[in-house]
């Protein structure tokens, strides 16, 4: 019998961890939801007496968070949940968004907790699993976060190489905050607004997200912003924070927000720059994992 080789799903971990050689690496890297896709990269492990078999990482539990099951969203910045020891209590929904195609009566969710006893709201609604297996980041003031660790860290390669990133600066002549400004010597300095995603839209299993989720006449302006910077020789990025792990390309919701949509073309071809990665979501907290298509 050949060695059994456990491989957590989306992970590259433990693949390094086990000196599997990196042309193996980048084939099990580019894993795209499809599992047969996944299982196609098995023959390249015979090879070596593996075997290879997928196990999922994230189970029950996420570090740090309290499992519980989503009743419903109200007030718009609240949400009913069923907590394991069965009492129900409101927590705190952090999205200005629609959550369209997001929410399911029933389906498991995980909240962070607030030791605050000035809160009001003890917990905060963070991720939930869809009923089609899908993990969605429902908190979408964690996108700055895993975005500025990933860039730390030097996930995105696009946005490595800087000295300095410094936050919510402002900038623009519409009175706007960038999320970051990446900063060097001898470089130009890169502006990156950031865009949490979150919307898969029928037929899902075509992984086709969108943004927004709704009208934002907030982010057509962050789009005037972004050309202005482009046109004026400064480096600009709109970067699309993906937390929805069945999402597998990013399209503008002209269907949603025709304005947006042509505003984000015109931003383009002024030199915006547009980038999609994807968050993986496992046991440890959820962190940027790989880039995906942008569509027009």
């Amino acid at each position: 019998m050949p060695e059994v080789l456990l491989i957590a799903l989306y992970s590259r971990d433990l693949l390094e961890q086990c000196c599997i050689p990196f042309t193996l690496i980048e084939v099990i890297k580019g894993y795209n939801v499809e599992r047969n896709v996944f299982y196609s990269s098995a023959s390249f492990l015979k090879g070596w007496g593996l075997e290879l078999k997928i196990v999922q990482d994230i189970g029950g539990e996420m570090k740090g968070y309290t499992k519980a099951r989503f009743i419903r969203r109200h007030k718009r910045f609240l949400a009913d949940v069923n907590l394991q020891n069965g009492v129900r209590t409101t927590v705190h929904c952090p999205n200005t968004g629609s959550m369209r195609n997001c929410l399911e009566c029933g389906a498991s969710v995980w909240l962070s907790h607030s030791a605050n006893p000035g809160r009001k709201y003890q917990y905060t609604l963070e991720v939930l699993k869809s009923k089609r297996g899908h993990y969605i980041g429902l908190n979408s003031g964690r996108a700055n976060k895993l975005v500025s660790d990933a860039i730390r860290i030097g996930v995105i390669e696009e946005l490595s190489g800087y000295r300095y990133l410094k936050s919510e600066v402002k900038y623009g002549l519409e009175n706007s905050r960038i999320d970051f400004v990446l900063s060097d010597e001898g470089r130009r300095n890169c502006y990156v607004e950031v865009k949490s995603v979150t919307l898969l839209e029928r037929p899902f299993a075509r992984g086709n997200g969108y943004f927004p989720d709704s009208v934002s006449i907030r982010g057509q302006k962050h789009l005037r912003e972004l050309s202005t910077l482009a046109l004026s020789g400064k480096r600009a990025v709109l970067f699309f924070c993906v937390q929805h792990s069945g999402i597998r390309r990013v399209r503008s919701a002209n269907h949603i927000d025709s304005a947006y949509g042509e505003s984000l073309r015109n931003a383009i071809e002024t030199g915006v720059e547009v980038l999609a990665y994807k968050t993986h979501f496992g046991s440890s907290r959820p962190r940027i994992w790989r880039r995906i298509p942008f569509e027009q």
